[in-house]
């Protein structure tokens, strides 16, 4: 919690400097400044109380039981809201630690766990048109007579910014990651699956079309984990009979080969090897 309560503060203090900058370059008058903070600040200052309650709960009970945190937080939320309300009170709360894990330069790999990256399809261009939807917010901002119309655009133009940062910030923080049991493999807030290292047969690399283009789908028998349309690893596995899933449509399939991308190609292939509990069990193909 020392490191949520830092990386909260850090969010906060950004986002008063930005608004600071703004009104003493006039693009924000101080009048519109008060209104967000009004719109914004303390309609949610109660709800935000709430969900580190619940968060400081949640972290209480992964600690105990080993729980991954996305795992945790959303079964804490669900005893007080509907579940596809706590699924995307979860999401909102994973962006915005993701924010804070960016700012402070960690990452969500616990100890043991090797990451596999696999932002570097996505980051550049999403960074870009963070940049362009920041400057046609402002520009809006500018170009709009004042009144309550300006600040709203304003308002739902910052806060989908937020979102963005958020989403690019965890493609970066939330990782793939391998270790001696799982290899668990993610894609930002949204999927969060955990796979038996003892299961992999064997991995190779993979050019083909992988026959989905969802961040994370199960056809015939395969998860399919696509980023940017690409993947680039393919594991055959021994028959996993109900896959554990975040996404609650991906959890309980059954799955006997995997298709990934990640950007350490090279780490995939000396890890393997490595974590395999019997040598040479684990083969690198050359694939398709």
């Amino acid at each position: 919690m020392k490191r949520l309560r830092k990386s909260l503060v850090l969010i906060v203090l950004v986002v008063i400097s930005v608004e600071v900058i703004l009104i003493f370059t006039g693009a924000l008058d101080l009048v519109s400044a008060v209104k967000i903070v009004l719109l914004i600040g303390l309609p949610l200052f109660g709800f935000v109380a709430f969900e580190l309650y619940v968060v400081a709960r949640a972290v209480r009970a992964a600690k105990s039981s080993g729980q991954d945190l996305p795992i945790a937080l959303e079964a804490a939320l669900s005893e007080f809201f509907p579940r596809a309300v706590a699924r995307y009170l979860r999401q909102d709360f994973m962006l915005l630690r993701a924010i804070g894990m960016l700012i402070t330069r960690r990452r969500d790999v616990a100890a043991g766990e090797q990451l596999l990256r696999y932002s570097s399809p996505l980051v550049y261009m999403l960074s870009a048109i963070a940049v362009v939807d920041g400057a046609v917010a402002i520009a809006l901002h500018m170009l709009l007579p004042p009144g309550w119309i300006r600040t709203l655009i304003l308002v739902l133009g910052v806060l989908g910014l937020i979102w963005l940062v958020g989403f690019i910030a965890s493609l970066i923080v939330y990782p793939h990651t391998i270790s001696d049991s799982r290899l668990r493999l993610r894609f930002s807030v949204f999927h969060d699956i955990a796979i038996p290292v003892e299961n992999i047969r064997s991995a190779q690399k993979f050019r083909d079309d992988p026959g989905s283009t969802n961040s994370a789908a199960c056809v015939d028998g395969k998860l399919i984990m696509v980023v940017a349309a690409r993947v680039n690893i393919k594991l055959e596995m021994d028959e996993i009979p109900e896959l554990a899933a975040l996404n609650h449509k991906l959890a309980g399939q059954s799955v006997s080969e995997i298709l990934f991308y990640t950007d350490d190609e090279k780490t995939v292939r000396e890890v393997f090897p490595h974590i395999t509990s019997s040598p040479g069990l684990i083969r690198w193909g050359t694939g398709a």
